[in-house]
């Protein structure tokens, strides 16, 4: 080998060497307290319920015309401390800016799997109990629902059984057509053996982080890893580079029947697509008239849920429903945790909110 090339192949492995043992120093604790106050105001068995403290705890909302009380879901997939990992790009603080009373369903971690849970339990059952739980706290008669990934899908069904609960519905990321040409999840999904899955109590969260990164691997194992030594000078790029990766690998265990069940349903039968969803006796068609405004959000270059099958739900209304939709330019996470500009999905529920909501966007 060349003395030339052979030094510059050290020192680049000497700068590499320095540059681990450095942010080695830097990691933050994995137990940072969340940037906003939040209250438990009712916890079962298989759920929190909180309710965040505004930004401005001088905020009168009794004249605040357009005041809005919201409750977030989540998916079942990853932690749902997404939406508040950070106070200066936070999904939960860009809607605390707005005024409005905010509240999110939090899953609890599946257990053993002694308990038999369905999707119905989900979709119906915990959603209607937050419901009626902030209702019972704050006296309003109807809920701004927004439903986050696999949480949208929840809230979707929700409020299709229960329009006369809902005042509104915001979806962020959410898969409407499992069926599109780039969704490379649904492509291996169709293979899996949902008996075996059903079978088994729970699939762990570790399990999981590896499907998930075998769906990009170069990008989800190397190449991000290669740009914080790049950016090994940048204190707010490492900091929040280790906050992601503390969140992204403490996934929770979820019930092995509650997802084979949800693939049946949406990966191999399609069934917003196909008119009809059969969930525990309940069957529901997105086409049915619909009393409430709907908001759609998603990311122009998400791979997990590509923009198309969000999309999709724009063809399955009745075209009388209110109903507005808008991309943003990131990815599937980056719809929590990134800002262009004024501009966030946040923000933009929060002033879709805060107007009267005959108006698109």
């Amino acid at each position: 080998m060349d003395d030339d090339i052979l030094k510059k192949f050290l020192d680049e492995c000497r700068d590499i060497a320095d540059g681990l043992s450095d942010l080695g120093s830097k990691t933050p604790s994995s137990s940072r307290e969340p940037p906003f106050n939040r209250n438990l105001v009712c916890e079962q068995e298989d759920y929190y319920l909180y309710r965040y403290q505004s930004i401005n705890e001088k905020v009168d909302r009794s004249k605040q015309k357009y005041f809005k009380t919201i409750l977030i879901v989540y998916s079942l997939i990853n932690r749902a401390t997404i939406v508040d990992l950070e106070r200066n790009k936070s999904f939960v603080g860009d809607l605390l800016e707005s005024g409005h009373d905010i509240y999110l369903l939090d899953w609890k971690e599946f257990g053993s799997g002694a308990k038999k849970l369905s999707l119905a339990d989900y979709s119906f059952r915990f959603i209607d109990e937050c419901v009626q739980a902030i209702k019972a706290l704050t006296n309003f008669s109807n809920i701004n629902l927004v439903g986050l990934c696999q949480g949208g899908v929840f809230s979707l069904l929700y409020a299709l059984k229960h329009k006369s609960e809902i005042n509104s519905l915001a979806l962020i990321s959410t898969p409407i057509d499992f069926k599109t040409e780039r969704d490379t999840m649904s492509k291996i999904l169709n293979h899996l053996d949902l008996n075996l899955l059903k079978s088994i109590p729970y699939i762990s969260g570790s399990m999981l982080n590896s499907f998930f990164n075998m769906l990009a691997p170069y990008s989800n194992l190397q190449k991000k890893y290669l740009t914080l030594l790049e950016r090994q000078k940048d204190p707010e790029f490492v900091e929040r580079f280790y906050l992601m990766e503390n969140w992204r690998w403490d996934s929770p265990n979820v019930s092995g029947s509650v997802l084979a069940e949800f693939i049946d349903v949406f990966y191999i039968k399609n069934s917003f697509i196909d008119g009809i969803v059969k969930v525990n006796g309940n069957e529901l068609k997105i086409g049915s008239k619909l009393n409430f405004p709907i908001l759609n959000l998603y990311g122009l270059r998400d791979r997990l849920v590509p923009p198309e099958s969000s999309q999709a739900l724009s063809r399955l209304l009745d075209g009388e429903i209110n109903y507005s939709e808008l991309g943003f330019d990131c990815g599937h996470i980056g719809m929590y945790v990134s800002r262009k500009g004024e501009k966030s999905p946040g923000r933009t529920i929060g002033s879709w909110l805060g107007q009267d909501i005959s108006d698109k966007i």
